[in-house]
């Protein structure tokens, strides 16, 4: 029985016991350490979930996805490109209003402050995928919805209980 108990805190050290925080706990940790970060790409503009989905309904939105192959592999906004596929056709979307998005936002904040020393528009999406699934924002692995989104460990296991955090 005692080893069971170990065995217990053990697993809940690792897998950080996030399921037991309540959605809107969650959704506040997502916004206060996005502010944590924000602070080191001061010149970009952020646009939150619910905005961007208004932005949506409203005109021309290009998502640039700066995550990895393998987190893109997991799932991603329905209409995202990555970074690579945005780059290479840059020009195309001049008309649009970009934003970028990772998993949190760190990331994609560094990559839009990149493209601002270059002269692009860019938003970036805070909370990022994150804050997205709080929003019930649409998620796809590119065959099927989905409600997987890729984290990088215990700290960022913040998806809505309704959703499914994977590393």
């Amino acid at each position: 029985m005692r080893k069971f108990a170990v065995a217990v805190i053990s697993f809940c050290s690792i897998a950080g016991c996030q399921a037991n925080i309540p959605d809107a706990d969650k959704e506040a940790q997502i916004k206060a350490m996005y502010r944590q970060y924000a602070w080191e790409f001061p010149t970009v503009k952020g646009i939150t979930a619910a905005e961007l989905q208004q932005l949506q309904r409203q005109g021309k939105v290009i998502l640039v996805d700066v995550r990895s192959p393998e987190e893109i592999a997991v799932s991603y906004i329905p209409g995202a490109v990555t970074q690579a596929e945005f780059e290479r056709n840059i020009t195309q979307y001049r008309e649009a209003t970009v934003v970028a998005y990772c998993t949190i936002g760190y990331r994609s904040g560094f990559y839009a402050q990149k493209l601002q020393q270059q002269g692009i528009e860019i938003l970036n999406l805070e909370g990022s995928l994150l804050a997205w699934s709080h929003a019930r924002g649409k998620l796809t692995d590119g065959i099927k919805d989905t409600r997987q989104v890729h984290v990088f460990g215990r700290q960022w296991q913040l998806t809505p209980s309704s959703y499914e955090s994977i590393w």
